[in-house]
């Protein structure tokens, strides 16, 4: 059996970026960061989130940057190029779903 699950709770980096495919399908693109201590040292990672259809208007709507969100979906490891053509591994999150923290 194969299993690709993750759970993060954190800190959305910047204001949602929603756009529509040539589908026609609405894709949103969250930054979240989490924060954890080892070995007595803070140690930031970022994700990069990407919801779908009315998951993607929901983020839109109700987040924003310095929003704290939980975030399920499958983790991949992405390389992208930057603007100068350098590659960057990037962890992305495909998610199913989001919660927003922020009324707690």
């Amino acid at each position: 059996m194969v299993f690709n699950k993750i759970f993060i709770m954190g800190k959305v980096g910047r204001d949602p970026q929603l756009k529509l495919t040539d589908e026609g399908e609405h894709i949103c693109y969250l930054a979240v960061s989490t924060e954890e201590t080892i070995k007595e040292q803070n140690v930031i990672t970022w994700y990069q989130v990407i919801l779908l259809g009315n998951q993607a208007k929901k983020a839109k709507i109700s987040l924003s940057k310095g929003s704290n969100v939980f975030v399920e979906g499958r983790l991949r490891l992405q390389q992208m190029k930057d603007k100068q053509g350098n590659p960057h591994n990037v962890l992305e999150i495909s998610a199913k779903n989001f919660y927003s923290l922020n009324s707690l």
